[in-house]
């Protein structure tokens, strides 16, 4: 995401906050903040054509029509050969078409992926809200669980920015064998109030802090230093509420990716993480 579709986010985030403010006043409030939370209207069209991982496609029912996501397998991983997989969920402002080539370490790994798709993004139906999400991840983990390919004991949810709050609070419903957040906040009421808004004026809270505070599973969670959007400090309080958890920190900002070598190490990282909880040998 360019620096100015950065800012115009983050200006109809405070916009959308300002009129749920009036609506809550007069008594008329629709959550029209969910506009500044989900900006799925703004968000670029996938690219046509190119190369890419194989992917299988998964839908699911709701009373909103049928909501997408895809698997894509990783290498080596088979019905003989179950193995460990990532339930992964993108930021507010992409979608699962641009985060797909982003993961191919995994694929390399040996590591399936599953991208759920938010309600109302890209190809799927309906309007997103946090109970919704998190109820078609909830099922999309259901459906990944009991794949023959995959092994149930070594499912991981990863999530960035927003996608850190989806899986965040997934593991509320369902336990990962590990956790790995990226670029998130600690809640969206406390996103709120760095704006100098009220927390209780968003009607999706995320509550990060208290999910990880729960979660007895390992966790690592990493962050941009240079990150204006959600700072930093957002990273430490985490580390600092969740009971088994490992920061690491890059030179980079929210939506600028880490640069060489400091991609390298993320997934060093990533790599280590997983090997030392038993994910991938």
């Amino acid at each position: 995401m360019t620096q100015a579709l950065q800012w115009a986010v983050l200006m109809r985030f405070s916009h959308c906050l300002f009129i749920v403010g009036v609506a809550l006043a007069c008594g008329a409030c629709s959550h029209p903040a969910r506009k500044a939370i989900y900006p799925r209207h703004v968000i670029p069209p996938p690219p046509l054509g190119g190369s890419g991982p194989v992917v299988e496609q998964m839908l699911i029912d709701t009373r909103e029509g049928e909501v997408e996501a895809w698997f894509i397998a990783g290498s080596g991983a088979s019905i003989t050969n179950p193995g460990p997989a990532v339930v992964y969920a993108h930021g507010n402002a992409e979608l699962i078409d641009h985060a797909a080539g982003r993961l191919a370490s995994y694929y390399g790994m040996g590591v399936s992926v599953l991208l759920g798709e938010f309600r109302g993004y890209g190809r799927s139906k309906g309007s997103p809200s946090e109970k919704k999400i998190v109820r078609d991840f909830t099922k999309f983990y259901d459906r990944l669980i009991a794949r023959k390919d995959v092994d149930g004991k070594r499912i991981v949810f990863h999530g960035r920015s927003l996608g850190g709050g989806v899986v965040c609070a997934l593991s509320r419903k369902r336990e990962p064998a590990a956790l790995i957040v990226d670029s998130t906040f600690t809640s969206v009421a406390a996103m709120a109030r760095q704006h100098n808004l009220p927390g209780w004026i968003v009607p999706d809270k995320y509550d990060n802090v208290d999910a990880l505070s729960k979660l007895k599973r390992p966790v690592l969670i990493t962050h941009g230093r240079l990150d204006r959007i959600i700072p930093v400090s957002h990273a430490d309080a985490l580390h600092r509420a969740s009971v088994n958890s490992q920061l690491i920190t890059f030179r980079c900002g929210h939506n600028d990716p880490p640069p060489p070598p400091e991609i390298r190490r993320y997934w060093s990282s990533v790599k280590a993480f997983l090997t030392k909880n038993h994910i991938i040998e």
